[in-house]
């Protein structure tokens, strides 16, 4: 078994960790039912991957997972970590955001409000998460 299907397994509300010989992954769940889950956020980690083989690697994988580009918004090396984005949605004004360290990368989506951003959950298939997972793990 992998690590997107051991979170699978585990799935309910609330926050749940998941170790594995992979990787690591970290949930807040809103909601799960047998399709589908809400997510606040998901962290993956994968142990010894550089910054700049995240930086690499994950705009395609994640893009790929979700259908949306990324693109590096900010690349600190020195400061040990960079920012991926989605672009904006016209529509609801929304964009997911990836934040990586090397060996962690965390996802997040985001609405712009008039006070600035404010962070909303984001809904997956379950087949979908796997992919995400999977696509975290990248390097």
């Amino acid at each position: 078994m992998n690590l997107a299907e051991e979170l699978d397994q585990k799935l309910r509300p609330g926050t749940l960790a998941v170790a594995h010989p992979d990787g690591q992954v970290a949930a807040s769940v809103v909601d799960a039912d047998r399709l589908g889950v809400s997510l606040r956020s998901l962290r993956v980690t994968v142990a010894g991957r550089s910054l700049d083989e995240a930086v690499a690697a994950l705009p395609e994988a994640v893009g790929r997972c979700l259908g949306l580009p990324f693109a590096v918004s900010e690349h600190a090396p020195t400061l040990g970590g960079a920012v991926l984005r989605s672009p904006v949605d016209a529509s609801d004004r929304e964009f997911y955001e990836v934040r990586t360290g090397g060996d962690e990368a965390e996802l997040r989506r985001w609405r712009v409000a008039p006070a600035g951003r404010e962070q909303v959950p984001f809904t997956l298939t379950r087949k979908d998460l796997g992919r995400l997972v999977s696509g975290l793990t990248s390097r």
